[in-house]
């Protein structure tokens, strides 16, 4: 009998059309979202190759500056111009406004006094290389007027002097959000698949338990099978839909990432596993109470009473792991928090994406996870059976758990 109302549970929600066309628009969306993002990756590259090119710069020479005009283009990096000095600043201003044209500046003044001319407009970074840039090159010129030419070794000390080589390290207290990125987007991603899934069942589950037993349709099912075996029938059948949901939308996002060419730089591939796996415990954590405490109500009406609360708790666990685990990955209470039922299928995740998880411990977290989806369906078949056919107000939880009708 269990079978057959895995079954039927299973064909409602797959003929369902809000279900079909929902779950359809959501994969042309996590498509399309592969497509923008190639574009926009493409977009990074091109601009990208535009900077690593041979030209990088555009400088204007001003009259009196003319002479530093081959020292500037034997930089390898800069186009040079030569523009009269009452029209410096609008030849400027006419770069910065030509999208395509490269970062620019003016080199004006004079030899023993020489300036350089920038817009506000432009990037400050790119605006820092450039003025250094012609710094070098003047200095050099310097040297050669006041203590003649220099050596090339001279001059390639000088213009190491300008270029020191830059080495940064990762402080300990750095949050693995800029540390990690690409592990917070596939933790991010597992969460927001989770939370998802996990709300749709807990309101699919509960809206069905008050829909039957407010149409008498419970009763008519309770004739032929036990209560906790009808409860045990909804939950695997609507879990089942929503595994194969799951499922479609992690294939549309392994299609996305390789249509944005993403796929190699995200390990995606370890997390599909464990997040079926947090997928299952945190489902049965939530739907098998959930479904238990609808059947202590008769309306619709009082339904919020029962999944508010639910939802409020899932929003704890759910933040916890987005905010607290990039900052503490390994804390006590980090770690803590990962083997509490309810707050495991959310933390752990997260700590897995960001490699900070041993499998032993992850294992273990599941298993404690298991453990309590046993003892909290055994709970919950206690307040089903003997509340299912209870109507009129509210059925209290005490009532609930001792049987009284």
């Amino acid at each position: 009998m269990l079978k057959h109302i895995i079954k039927r549970e299973f064909r409602v929600l797959v003929g369902a059309k809000a279900q079909i066309i929902g779950t359809i628009v959501t994969v042309v969306i996590i498509l399309a979202a592969g497509i923008v993002g190639s574009i926009v990756k493409d977009k990074f590259q091109n601009e990208a190759a535009n900077t690593n090119s041979s030209v990088t710069f555009t400088v204007a020479v001003t009259e009196q500056m003319e002479a530093y005009q081959g020292a500037l283009e034997g930089t390898g990096a800069v186009k040079v111009e030569a523009v009269k000095a009452d029209q410096a600043k609008e030849w400027l201003k006419k770069q910065v406004d030509s999208k395509s044209a490269p970062t620019s500046a003016v080199l004006a003044g004079t030899p023993a006094e020489p300036e350089i001319i920038q817009s506000k407009d432009q990037d400050k970074a790119s605006n820092q290389a450039i003025a250094q840039l012609i710094s070098q090159v003047a200095v050099l010129k310097a040297a050669d007027r006041t203590a003649g030419p220099l050596s090339v070794d001279a001059q390639e000390q000088i213009s190491k002097a300008f270029t020191p080589k830059i080495t940064t390290i990762e402080g300990e207290k750095k949050n693995l959000v800029e540390s990690n990125p690409a592990g917070y987007v596939t933790g991010l991603a597992t969460q927001m698949l989770l939370f998802f899934a996990v709300m749709m069942g807990l309101s699919t589950i509960s809206i069905g338990i008050v829909e039957e037993k407010s149409s008498r349709v419970v009763e008519i099912l309770l004739s032929a099978v036990r209560p906790r075996t009808l409860l045990l029938g909804k939950i695997l059948g609507i879990g089942s839909f929503i595994l194969v949901q799951m499922a479609i939308y992690l294939a549309a996002v392994v299609v996305s990432l390789n249509i944005a060419g993403m796929w190699t730089s995200i390990n995606i591939g370890a997390a599909i596993g464990w997040l079926f796996v947090w997928l299952i415990i945190g489902f049965f954590t939530f739907t098998t109470i959930a479904g238990a405490l609808a059947s202590t109500v008769s309306r619709q009406e009082d339904l919020g009473a029962i999944t508010g609360p639910f939802t409020f708790f899932m929003l704890v666990p759910f933040y916890l792991g987005i905010f607290l685990v990039p900052a503490q990955p390994s804390s006590l209470l980090t770690q803590v928090l990962s083997f509490i039922p309810g707050f495991s299928p959310f933390i752990m995740p997260i700590r897995q994406a960001y490699g900070v998880v041993g499998t032993g411990e992850a294992l273990a977290a599941a298993a404690v996870g298991l453990v309590a989806v046993y003892l909290l369906s055994l709970l919950a078949g206690r307040i089903y059976s003997n509340s299912i056919l209870h109507m009129g107000k509210r059925l209290k939880l005490s009532e609930a758990l001792r049987g009284k009708k």
